[in-house]
């Protein structure tokens, strides 16, 4: 069986978290005995090959990438946002290209799994490429197609089926599929929330990686993207509230960490780690904090339960039914 992988981030590296939760969605499809064709942007160094799956770099300059490609066309320089956005259409267009000329090639996919709507479902995929597809809304493209016209956004959505002959729709929280009802074509019957893979596979126990990072004491760690959207601001505001001394570290990176650096100075901030050490650090904490409203099912929270680490967060996407559930998973309001 023959399958296509579409999607716009996507690990450089084993190391790069960048995308990972994608790169374990293409392990399932291995395990399940697909043969993968990869279709992502280049990235500034090129991915080494994997068994069973035939990898396609397109170019697409400096658009995609840490810390997104919506924060990277927000660059302040006007030249840079222009170059980034061709570098976005450039992708679109090459990809299609190349898609079309493997199906002529090779034949016709038996399943096209195309990650984010937009530019995954629409406008990337030619028509009849797949006996079946399977598109994969995570959350940004949502709020996107929600911003258009009702009419715009069902066009895109109605084009999107005729990539292949069944069309299924995934959202990886129930909020994103309740949000995305009224514009779905009736033609797409399967409708379904199902989180994105995640892999803790190598993760050390806790005792070893308290161990290897030298942790003494009670740990919170926040670990997200420096940009407004992930309200890192608000999460170190809460980590303030703590009873007792805690010790509380920042993983990732973004143009915001030097304001909050100096804003927040009884926070580490470590930058953006390698992915392995980042789930060590996990797994060493005693709690993860996370204040963005803007997550369907966030991978990091579902990491840090699945590894028992406390989880104190906002009210994003399904987390206030995970809660209901969940007495390790404790939410808060903004003041």
């Amino acid at each position: 069986m023959r399958a296509l992988v579409v999607a716009t981030s996507y690990p450089e590296s084993p190391a790069d978290p960048s995308g990972h939760f994608v790169a374990s969605e293409v392990q399932q499809l291995l395990r399940r005995g697909y043969r993968v064709t990869l279709v992502v942007p280049q990235g500034s160094t090129t991915r080494s090959a994997t068994p069973g799956i035939q990898l396609r770099e397109i170019p697409a300059g400096d658009a995609f990438g840490f810390p997104g490609v919506r924060a990277r066309l927000q660059h302040p320089s006007p030249l840079t946002r222009a170059r980034r956005a061709l570098g976005v259409v450039a992708f679109m267009a090459l990809a299609r290209r190349e898609i079309a000329r493997l199906v002529r090639a090779q034949g016709a996919f038996d399943l096209v799994q195309a990650h984010w709507l937009l530019p995954g479902a629409f406008p990337l995929l030619p028509h009849g490429i797949a006996r079946e597809a399977e598109r994969v809304a995570h959350g940004g493209e949502v709020r996107l197609l929600l911003a258009l016209a009702p009419r715009m956004a069902k066009t895109v959505l109605e084009h999107a089926t005729r990539a292949a002959a069944v069309t299924r729709l995934r959202a990886v929280s129930g909020q994103l599929l309740e949000a995305l009802a009224p514009l779905t074509p009736k033609s797409i019957v399967d409708r379904r929330v199902e989180p994105c893979a995640i892999d803790l596979s190598g993760v050390p126990s806790r005792a070893d990686a308290r161990r290897l990072h030298e942790v003494e004491g009670e740990l919170w760690l926040i670990v997200a993207r420096l940009i407004a959207s992930k309200r890192i601001d608000v999460a170190l505001k809460k980590s303030l509230e703590f009873a007792r001394p805690s010790a509380v570290v920042v993983i990732g990176d973004g143009p915001l960490r030097q304001a909050l650096e100096a804003e927040f100075p009884h926070a580490r901030f470590l930058g953006q780690l390698p992915r392995p050490e980042c789930l060590s650090w996990l797994a060493a904490a005693d709690g993860l904090l996370s204040a963005s409203l803007l997550e369907g099912a966030p991978t990091v929270i579902r990491e840090a339960r699945a590894l028992g680490v406390r989880v104190l967060s906002a009210p994003a996407g399904d987390l206030r039914h995970w809660a209901e559930r969940d007495p390790g998973l404790e939410l808060f309001t903004d003041p």
